[in-house]
C-alpha cells in the first residue's frame, strides 16, 4: 500500500472517534479531560560510565534482546521499587511508521503508548524478557485523555553516529533547562557519545 492509504485509516479514526472492539485506538480517544497540574522541572544528567554501558550492553546480548529493552527493564525495576508496586504504569515515546507501506512516509511518526511493567515473581532477566515480548508484539495501548499523564514518561534519544555522504548527527550534549511537565518524572537516555550513555 502506498502512504496516503496507510495514513488514511488513522485520520478518519480521529475524526469519528470511534474504534473497533479488540482494536487499539489510533485517534484522540473520547474519555472526559481531567485538569492536570504543570511541574516546574529540573534536570538531572546521570552519566553511565563506559564500564557500566558495556555491562548492560552484555546482558542484553546474553538474554538476545536490544540494548534498550535492557536499559528500559532497569528503570522500569528501579521505578516500580521505588513506588511499592509489582505492576509499574510507564508511557513511552514509541515509533509508529513500522507498518506496512508507511516507509514511504516522510515525518516523524512517534507517538506516546502506555505499558505496564511487571516485576512481581519476576528476576531481572524475566522482567526484561518479558518487555521484549510486550514491545516486539506492541501490546501497548494510547493513553486516555484523562489519565494520560499519570505515570512516568521515558524516552530513549538515540544517536546514530553513522556518518553518511558527509553527514553526521550532531549531539548536544548541553543542559536542557528547565521545563514545563505533566507526567510526574520525565526519564530520558540519550547518547553523548558512542561509549556513554546520559540519564536525565
Amino acid at each position: 500500500p502506498n502512504m496516503f492509504a496507510v495514513l488514511e485509516p488513522r485520520i478518519m479514526s480521529t475524526i469519528e472517534g470511534g474504534c473497533k472492539p479488540g482494536v487499539l485506538p489510533t485517534g484522540i480517544t473520547p474519555e472526559v479531560v481531567g485538569c492536570k497540574v504543570w511541574h516546574d522541572s529540573v534536570c538531572v544528567f546521570g552519566r553511565m560510565p563506559v564500564e557500566v554501558v558495556a555491562a548492560v550492553r552484555r546482558v542484553a546480548q546474553l538474554l538476545t534482546i536490544p540494548d534498550d529493552i535492557a536499559m528500559l527493564a532497569i528503570v522500569g525495576i528501579a521505578l516500580a521499587w521505588l513506588d511499592g508496586r509489582e505492576n509499574e504504569p510507564v508511557s513511552m515515546i514509541v515509533p509508529q511508521r513500522d507498518g506496512p507501506g508507511e516507509s514511504e512516509s516522510v515525518g516523524l511518526f512517534a507517538d506516546v503508548r502506555d505499558l505496564t511493567i511487571c516485576t512481581g515473581g519476576l528476576s531481572y532477566a524475566g522482567v526484561a524478557l518479558r518487555l521484549h515480548y510486550v514491545i516486539k508484539e506492541r501490546l501497548w495501548f494510547a493513553p486516555r485523555i484523562s489519565t494520560q499523564f499519570d505515570s512516568a514518561l521515558i524516552n530513549f534519544e538515540w544517536t546514530d553516529f553513522t556518518e553518511r555522504h558527509g553527514f553526521a548527527q550532531r549531539v548536544n550534549t548541553g543542559n536542557r533547562g528547565t521545563s514545563q511537565v505533566q507526567h510526574p518524572v520525565r526519564i530520558a537516555v540519550d547518547q553523548p557519545d558512542g561509549e556513554e550513555w546520559r540519564v536525565c
